[in-house]
């Protein structure tokens, strides 16, 4: 099935009478960014949209497919059908709508579950570094979450800080394209995860009730790390993490975070023991409380090597003046990187503060980001200034979404900008991505390298003065005064639009065809009609 694009939800679902056909949704309301559109965040195979309930104060949270799922219906039957069953602590309840919502005559499937009002794991735990008991009990009940899986004998699929909520001091678990459940017969998953939580090992025919147990162990490791120091956070994260990136898993004697856990006397085991994991085949990865116990058990001839494991990116990369590139990739998350060439901090006309950091001109439909006074008022309140980033390379993961044809990143108050060293960490990063799976622009290495500029508007154009040989003009014979007529030929060839440069050739033979027999074009009849005059 083709599913509807993004601007195609945007148009629709600002009028929820008639494009959904849920009683309540119908009567519903839209949150919308300053600029009237609907706002919208991406995870996963769906575009989410918040819908507030017109006479009540229930919202809801809207999820429209934009990418093919395989077994899409089945899927969420068998998981609706089994979180029935029951009331679990962890789990949101969702309505599965086969025709949810008509779009060009056409109904297509939604998602609708009730809106969390709470964090994201990593926002949480950033905002409770300095509260150890906080990140304690955080780390206690995370436990006690994936006790409960076990015992179910279900898995999440993409266990990371993007699908775990804490609302009101609960965990909640949301998202559940790629979960498993008894019952689920699939030869393959239609998710492979967050590529900084999941084993190097990890392909899509890895299914079944212990899919989640190595994103556990990461999650686990990482709260208990920032207990005993808080500091690793400034240190490691990037916003798309907790702590970890796919490389820890991969260059295990070069990774820098690994030897900091390992200094710390009550993480030591742990760290040997993941390291372990990493060089074993998933079958070998126990469960979390196994795995605290000690109890991890891998022959020494079923270890592998993996310094050469796929190097797999979790989004696209792109950098900032490819704008035609990034809004054909509108509606999806991907990453950004670029060189502020500006930074203009205005007032809506409604009076609030926002704030638009641009690569390039934005007269040009060039890429920029966009900060609301939400996103600006937690920027500030973050000690950092918006205006510090010009001339800064940055880094950014958002939702494309695009403006009268422009592409631009809407910044959540909760998303980062990474601050790069320099040039030539963007080149760096560049060299990475050119030697990974998946997940990269469509471009070759020249390419990447020759686009990692400073802004074409920053630089003074120099144009080098060629070396030229000496060419011998040929003799020129005098010749009569020229007529009227031929002076006013002479001044419609000089005026003639350029035409294109082409590379002398040989003279060629004479044609045998009589030129009378040959059609002579428009322009030539008239540079005629001029000689008679």
């Amino acid at each position: 099935m083709a599913y509807p694009l993004m601007n195609d939800y945007h148009d629709a679902i600002q009028n929820p009478h008639i494009v959904f056909n849920d009683p309540e949704l119908k009567k519903g309301v839209v949150t919308k960014t300053p600029l009237g559109l609907p706002k919208v965040a991406s995870g996963g195979f769906a575009l989410t949209y918040r819908i507030a309930g017109s006479n009540s104060n229930k919202q809801w949270a809207i999820r429209c497919f934009h990418k093919e799922m395989p077994d899409i219906q089945d899927r969420y039957q068998k998981i609706s059908s089994f979180l029935n069953r029951s009331s679990y602590p962890y789990f949101v309840s969702f309505d599965y709508q086969k025709d949810g919502i008509r779009i060009n005559n056409a109904f297509y499937p939604i998602i609708k579950m009730d809106w969390m009002n709470g964090s994201l794991l990593n926002t949480y735990v950033e905002d409770h570094l300095s509260k150890k008991a906080a990140i304690a009990a955080l780390s206690a009940q995370f436990r006690k979450c994936i006790l409960e899986l076990e015992r179910l004998g279900v898995a999440h699929g993409d266990l990371q800080h993007g699908n775990i909520m804490v609302c009101n001091d609960q965990l909640k678990l949301i998202d559940y394209d790629g979960m498993y459940v008894p019952g689920m017969n699939y030869s393959s998953s239609n998710e492979l995860g967050h590529t900084n939580y999941q084993h190097p090992m990890r392909d899509k025919y890895v299914v079944g009730n212990a899919t989640d147990r190595f994103s556990a162990i990461v999650i686990f490791i990482a709260l208990e790390a920032l207990q005993a120091s808080p500091t690793l956070w400034a240190k490691y994260d990037n916003g798309e993490n907790l702590l970890f990136r796919r490389d820890d898993f991969i260059k295990l004697d070069g990774s820098a975070l690994l030897n900091d856990l390992s200094s710390i006397p009550s993480l030591s085991k742990y760290v040997r023991q993941l390291k372990l994991l990493c060089r074993a085949p998933l079958k070998h990865v126990p469960t979390l409380e196994d795995f605290i116990s000690g109890q991890v058990n891998v022959p020494s001839h079923e270890l592998v090597e993996i310094k050469h494991a796929p190097r797999r990116r979790q989004y696209e990369v792109f950098m900032a003046l490819d704008a035609n590139k990034i809004l054909a990739r509108n509606g999806n998350v991907v990453e950004v990187v670029g060189k502020v060439a500006d930074v203009v901090v205005r007032k809506t006309k409604y009076g609030h503060p926002c704030a638009f950091i641009n690569f390039g001109d934005y007269r040009m439909k060039s890429f920029c980001i966009v900060l609301w006074a939400d996103a600006l008022h937690a920027m500030r309140n973050k000690g950092k200034d918006i205006n510090a980033l010009k001339g800064k390379w940055i880094s950014v993961v958002q939702l494309v979404d695009q403006y009268k044809g422009a592409p631009q990143f809407i910044l959540e108050p909760t998303t980062k900008i990474n601050i790069l060293k320099n040039e030539s960490d963007a080149r760096q990063l560049f060299q990475e991505i050119s030697t990974s799976v998946g997940g990269v622009s469509r471009k070759s290495n020249k390419d990447i390298m020759d686009s990692i500029q400073t802004p074409r508007q920053a630089k003074p154009v120099v144009k080098p003065v060629p070396t030229v040989k000496p060419v011998v003009k040929p003799t020129v014979v005098a010749s009569a005064p020229k007529s009227k007529n031929q002076m006013i030929l002479d001044q419609i060839n000089n005026n003639a639009p350029p035409t294109k440069k082409i590379t002398p050739i040989p003279m060629a033979r004479p044609n045998p065809t009589p030129p009378s027999s040959q059609p002579k074009s428009f322009f030539s009849k008239f540079l005629d009609f001029i000689k008679k005059l």
